[in-house]
């Protein structure tokens, strides 16, 4: 048991000081709109809001977001609507520096699904049927922040209703 306290002490601190370098609290704030392009639907639009929490090591980044997207379809004649308004937390890994440049990253969300389906039923008016429903999907995350403004790809997987979004956006603070 020794032994193990000793090794947990040594890597402790022979690690490098990048490994240590955790620095959280609220860093900044962005706000994004873009495009959604939901499995089976027609592109629609998506609009999100991120929170920068910090610095899990250098390279690092801990993002807590929300996100709202609406599209629609037409199917068999029959008018299709869905919306998803989803929280998650991304951990973003910056290639060149902090928060500028290239990063990729990916986490975890919670989404609230909304569909309607209108179905024309002749003389006799239209049948509409509305579902929600809430599903954890995984993510993907691609982007480059240029410090003030950044845009981002967003591969989310949810079952029965992949996602993909492309956003710009605007970030305030550091």
């Amino acid at each position: 048991m020794k032994i193990y306290a000793l090794v947990a002490l040594s890597a402790l601190l022979l690690a490098p000081p990048s490994l240590l370098a955790a620095d959280f609290g609220l860093k900044g704030v962005e706000i994004s709109a873009g495009i959604a392009a939901p499995q089976d639907f027609d592109t629609g639009y998506a609009l999100g809001v991120d929170l920068d929490l910090g610095d899990i090591t250098h390279s690092l980044t801990l993002v807590a977001s929300a996100e709202y997207w609406k599209a629609s379809g037409r199917d068999f004649g029959v008018d299709l609507d869905a919306d998803n308004l989803s929280a998650g937390v991304d951990v973003r890994y910056y290639v060149f520096e902090p928060r500028r440049g290239l990063y990729v990253g990916g986490g975890g969300r919670v989404n609230h699904l909304s569909s309607e389906a209108a179905v024309p039923l002749g003389g006799f008016g239209t049948l509409v049927v509305k579902t929600t429903d809430n599903k954890v999907s995984p993510e993907g995350v691609l982007g480059w922040s240029g410090g003030r403004f950044y845009m981002e790809g967003r591969y989310n997987a949810i079952d029965g209703l992949n996602t993909v979004s492309v956003v710009v956006g605007v970030r305030f603070g550091k």
